[in-house]
């Protein structure tokens, strides 16, 4: 029996199942400091500007970090030079459109999750989003913010335990060891 395999992890509290029973601890739990890193950096691509100071401030009420974009072109070049840990992305733009955006970031960055963020909701371009080019999730705009809040919050601890999976298995550091 691994106790860490049976954590339940509470914002002030680690409780552990072990044979001898429930442990109830205020020490720091190895998961609740990696959920609790550096906060989280958002690239929000979007060229409308309402949308962009909304959500900007939605996030950063929230404790994220955000970096906004205008158009598809300055998203791909942010995403390759501020590496974040999410993607908010429109579909809807002028020049290098979200689906463009959304192939070329699951291409060069496929750890970083996109969430699309878009007046259209068809289904055709939701199931082509998702199933065909790999996006996290799909917002329909106007987004309500606790689902966007939820939505992003997922995806960016998702991102975190992929990163830190990752460096486990190449033996960069991490929080379990392999035996």
């Amino acid at each position: 029996l691994r106790p860490w395999l049976l954590t339940r992890i509470s914002t002030n509290r680690c409780l552990t199942a072990t044979p001898e029973g429930v442990k109830s601890s205020n020490l720091e739990h190895p998961m609740n400091t990696l959920l609790n890193e550096t906060p989280l950096l958002v690239l929000l691509i979007d060229d409308s500007v309402d949308e962009r100071r909304l959500v900007t401030r939605w996030l950063e009420s929230a404790g994220y970090k955000v970096e906004s974009r205008a158009s598809g072109r300055e998203g791909m070049e942010a995403l390759h030079k501020l590496l974040p840990d999410v993607v908010l992305l429109d579909i809807q733009m002028e020049g290098l459109d979200g689906m463009e955006v959304l192939h070329l970031a699951r291409s060069s960055h496929p750890d970083v999750p996109v969430i699309m963020l878009t007046a259209d909701g068809s289904p055709a371009q939701v199931v082509k989003a998702i199933r065909q080019e790999g996006a996290y999730d799909y917002l329909i705009k106007p987004a309500e913010r606790s689902k966007l809040l939820t939505v992003v919050r997922n995806a960016g601890t998702q991102a975190r335990l992929t990163s830190r999976l990752r460096r486990v298995q190449t033996g960069n550091g991490g929080i379990l060891r392999s035996e």
